[in-house]
């Protein structure tokens, strides 16, 4: 069956434009203008994923993440959220409230539609991301370049993942390891310096130097362009 996806977004304009590049992708598209609308076909027939812009005009976005999570018919479907705005310590609240991912506006559409194929298929032998020059194998957990593994281990692979997926963008060392369940009482940005130092020799040693950058002070970009 064709996946169904809900776009919870107010401005029409916007999510007509939504609608167009997933139904163009193949998914079958329900829009919503608001919060109420929104659980309401959200809890009478769940879809396989949900796009939740923020600032709708009845209800905080955040409200209805907290409903949609809370909510057994919808606990498990993947939120991602559509964000401008949000800080990065907004953004770590965001995920902790239960959403799956999200996206800083403005994106691009081969970025939305691969965040999208990733939460819906998490699992699938087919299932993978396309950033630069890499290509995510997301069942087996490896990222290849040409066809080649860059051999990445265990959260290597879940680092590389979370930035690869917002190109460009600069994410702080407590925001990435809140993305790869990174735990630890204390020293996180240490932990996470020695995870991104393990990509990037991993990719240095594959011939991909300066794809992953250390932006000192405020975190590590993804950077698919060579300079």
């Amino acid at each position: 069956m064709t996946p169904s996806i809900l776009v919870v977004e107010d401005d029409p304009h916007i999510a007509g434009n939504l609608e167009d590049t997933l139904t163009g992708a193949g998914y079958r598209v329900r829009i919503a203008m608001d919060g109420t609308e929104a659980l309401r076909e959200a809890l009478l027939t769940p879809p396989d994923v949900v796009l939740l812009d923020l600032g709708l005009p009845d209800i905080p976005g955040e409200q209805v993440l907290h409903q949609l999570h809370e909510a057994h018919e919808t606990r498990p479907v993947p939120v991602i959220v559509l964000t401008a705005y949000a800080s990065p310590e907004d953004r770590n609240l965001l995920l902790e409230a239960g959403a799956s991912d999200y996206l800083s506006k403005p994106y691009r559409n081969e970025e939305l539609l691969s965040c999208v194929e990733a939460h819906l298929n998490p699992g699938s032998p087919t299932s993978s991301v396309k950033a630069g020059p890499l290509v995510f194998d997301l069942a087996a957990r490896c990222v290849r370049c040409e066809g080649k593994d860059v051999g990445l281990l265990g959260t290597e692979f879940d680092v590389l993942l979370a930035l690869a997926r917002q190109p460009y963008r600069v994410v702080s060392a407590e925001e990435l390891a809140l993305r790869v369940h990174l735990k630890a009482s204390a020293g996180v940005q240490q932990l996470v310096a020695i995870q991104v130092a393990n990509v990037r020799l991993a990719l240095e040693q594959a011939g991909m130097k300066d794809l992953v950058r250390v932006a000192k002070r405020f975190g590590y970009a993804f950077v698919p362009a060579r300079a």
